[in-house]
């Protein structure tokens, strides 16, 4: 089995999660929920520690100049958007490399959305 890092640095992964942040940003999640139209967004399958334990999640950072703004009902509306994307592009994976990719990214604990490196949801 492909290692989780490895699959994380695939090509057409990187280049799926650039697309769902593109349309994140085209639809106003970011802006709605920080309230600062310069906010941005990137994601990425790595590492986190979370309450003590590391494990494999897809992580959203966001960065704002406007960190006083939390909303977590947005934040939450982006965790959800952003992991129906994700499972989207994983099921949309070419057939040839979907074995070697796709349950490396399913294995993963779930989504963390951080403001500013700091977690939020």
């Amino acid at each position: 089995m492909v290692e989780f890092k490895q699959v994380a640095n695939n090509d057409i992964v990187k280049n799926g999660l650039e697309d769902i942040e593109d349309k994140l940003m085209e639809r106003g999640f970011i802006v709605s929920a920080t309230g600062d139209s310069d906010a941005d967004v990137s994601l990425r399958y790595e590492e986190y520690e979370d309450k003590g334990e590391i494990g494999e999640y897809l992580v959203i950072h966001i960065t704002s100049n406007n960190a006083e703004k939390e909303d977590e009902d947005k934040f939450e509306e982006i965790s959800n958007y952003v992991s129906e994307k994700a499972s989207d592009m994983i099921d949309g994976l070419p057939s040839d490399i979907k074995p070697n990719l796709k349950d490396p990214l399913l294995d993963i604990f779930g989504q963390i959305v951080l403001l500013n490196g700091r977690k939020v949801y």
